[in-house]
């Protein structure tokens, strides 16, 4: 017996077919552009600022840490608004197993947006690794007594980190449209090598800065309203062994610098 088939249903079967190839169509050009955003299937190499400073010898003053800070580059720049975006470049060598703990992290709030964080590790056979999607995890603020913070750090796990290996860090990330401050945290529980602030103005603003158990370092300016800060072989802040030890932040060595409507008209 034959089937009769109307138009309306070859219309409809047509269009059904027309719907399902435009889809296919349309996630197959989505999903290689995901892959790009998120870094899913696509390896990057460690980049050139990461192997210059993974050839940084360990000074003597750090061979008894548990790690050392090679490199740490801080770049602000800041749109006629005040907001700022921040990139932070950063080498981290792993000296002793309690080493491993020493890693990068972006801290971020509603306020805020990670655009991106990049971490690759040279192990100690020369080996180069990049961190995948589940090395990252995001971390509540267990400090904070306010349950309903939003603060929160993206965390991560890099391979191959052992001892001898290098772990190197890069991330951008726009920062809070009424925060017009950097707080450059200069010392730590391991040593710098290497440091350096950048902070690109708009043309006209105008900055402070102030400087908390450190000598004031004297700025070049690079380009127009384009300044960089550099420090060598900070060392280590160890309170372990102090009793009755004072809060770290009360003693340790760092810098502000600010940027708001009221510097910015002198």
């Amino acid at each position: 017996m034959a089937i009769k088939t109307s138009a309306t249903t070859i219309q409809s079967t047509r269009s059904t077919f027309v719907f399902l190839l435009v889809a296919v169509v349309l996630v197959a050009t989505i999903q290689p552009a995901r892959a790009n955003i998120f870094g899913k299937d696509k390896q990057q190499p460690v980049p050139q600022w990461g192997l210059d400073a993974a050839k940084t010898k360990t000074p003597d003053y750090a061979k008894d840490a548990e790690a050392v800070v090679l490199f740490d580059e801080y770049l602000e720049t800041v749109d006629s608004n005040g907001r700022a975006v921040e990139r932070e470049r950063e080498a981290i060598r792993i000296l002793k197993p309690q080493g491993r703990e020493h890693s990068c992290e972006v801290a971020y709030d509603v306020d805020e947006k990670i655009n991106y964080f990049r971490v690759w590790t040279i192990g100690a056979d020369e080996k180069q690794y990049q961190a995948q999607d589940s090395d990252f995890a995001d971390v509540g603020d267990t400090s904070d007594s306010v349950m309903l913070s939003t603060y929160k750090v993206r965390m991560v796990h890099p391979p191959a980190a052992d001892v001898g290996a290098i772990i190197i860090c890069e991330s951008e990330e726009l920062m809070r449209p009424w925060m017009h401050e950097k707080v450059w945290n200069v010392q730590s529980d391991i040593p710098f090598v290497y440091q350096a602030l950048e902070l690109d103005l708009p043309a006209g603003r105008k900055y402070t800065d102030s400087w908390h158990h450190y000598p004031p370092a004297k700025p070049t300016e690079v380009a127009p309203n384009h300044f960089r800060w550099e420090l060598h072989d900070v060392r280590a802040l160890t309170l372990r062994d102090i009793p009755a030890r004072p809060n770290w932040t009360a003693v340790a060595a760092r810098a502000s610098f600010w940027w708001d409507d009221v510097i910015a008209q002198g």
